[in-house]
Formats: C-alpha cells, structure tokens, sequence
C-alpha cells in the first residue's frame, strides 16, 4: 500500500498498491466495493474529490487517472509528466488538482475540464508532498531539497519558503483552520509551522527513522 484518502464523508477509503492498483472499501465494514483499473506501473497517490464523487489517482507511469467513485468507470486522464508522479492533491473548493514527483515541476490542473492551468518552479529536486489550503488559496509543497514552499494558487508564485528539515520532505498537511502547517521528512522530525509568517512554531522528535 503506498497511498490512503478518506472520503469527505467519511464512509469510504481508496488505497493505493504498488501493483498499481486502485481499490474503494466501505470504512465501516472492511468491504471492498470497486477495483478501479489502475495504473500501468506503480500507483503512488490517491485522492477523493471535494465533493467525493470522483477518485483521483496519479502513477509512476505519469498518469493522473480521475474515475467516478461509484460506478469505478475511468474519467480523464491527465497528461503532462514527462517522470514519475509521486503525490496528487485536491482542491477543497473543488477547482484545482497539483500533481508533482520526480522533477521539480508541479503541475496545476482544472479540476473540471482536465486541462493544465499552471506550471510551478521553485524547486530545485524531486517534490514528494502537496497539499491545498481549507480554503484552497494556498498550496503547500515538499521536496527532496529540504524545503517547504507555500504558493499562491491564483498567481501561481511561492509566497513563503519554510526552511527547518535537514533532509528531503516527504510529505505536508494542513490545519483545519488553515492557520498551521505540518511537514514531516528524512530527518525524523515533524515540523509544525506557522502559515502566516513562515515561521516555526513546534519541532516533534521522537522517531528514529524517516517520517
């Protein structure tokens, strides 16, 4: 299993193999209810949409599949990666998907038409993790060079640049409220900032291997 999401209503899970497969479960059972069709190579990254009637699913094949969460049927599929994809995040406000992996490109895309709306550079090695702000202004990335960028999703520029890990980021999420971000990395360190002025605010050490 390389990558889980919880549907906005809680009811349903998507997991995602490195067989490249996709599979929707009934939370409260343990049943499984669809196997989508896949990818071609490894998947990595899994995610309902905001209003859970579309499962987004992105590979090492450099696909980005968006299938219907209820019949599994396979929707659009996005293409623009030239190397593997590593994460894929939804927009609450249902607007937006970022997709980004083994390049130091994020890739930003019309949730509705499948079309590339942006392209991201700041980062200057892999980016591992993404996620979009409650209120979907703001995406957060994390890549392999140590660092956390917060962007502006509209003008599609790095607002912040949150330096703090020792070694590559592997993953970041928001608060609730918006007004905190945790990242975690390869230096077993879960960092927990503040969004407004990019600074520190909590510094978790505890585990002995990457986060």
């Amino acid at each position: 299993i390389t990558a889980l999401a919880v549907s906005p209503d809680g009811k349903r899970i998507v997991s995602a193999g490195q067989d490249g497969r996709v599979q929707l479960w009934d939370a409260a059972g343990g049943r499984k209810l669809l196997a989508l069709p896949g990818h071609r190579a490894a998947a990595t990254g899994v995610v309902f949409s905001a209003d859970g009637k579309r499962l987004i699913s992105a590979g090492r094949d450099t696909e980005i599949h968006a299938s219907d969460a209820t019949t599994g049927q396979l929707g659009q599929v996005l293409r623009a990666h030239e190397h593997p994809i590593r994460t894929v995040a939804a927009s609450p406000d249902g607007r937006f998907l970022a997709s980004a992996g083994e390049e130091t490109r994020i890739m930003l895309w019309d949730a509705a038409t499948g079309k590339l709306r942006n392209i991201l550079n700041s980062h200057v090695d892999f980016v591992n993790g993404l996620a979009f702000s409650p209120d979907g202004t703001l995406l957060a990335s994390g890549g392999a060079d140590t660092r956390v960028l917060i962007w502006d999703v509209a003008a599609g520029k790095p607002l912040r640049t949150l330096q703090g890990h020792s070694d590559a980021v592997n993953r970041v999420a928001f608060s609730p409220n918006g007004k905190r971000l945790a990242s975690v990395g390869q230096d077993a360190r879960v960092i927990v900032w503040d969004v407004a002025t990019g600074q520190p605010v909590q510094v978790f050490q505890g585990h002995q291997g990457p986060v």
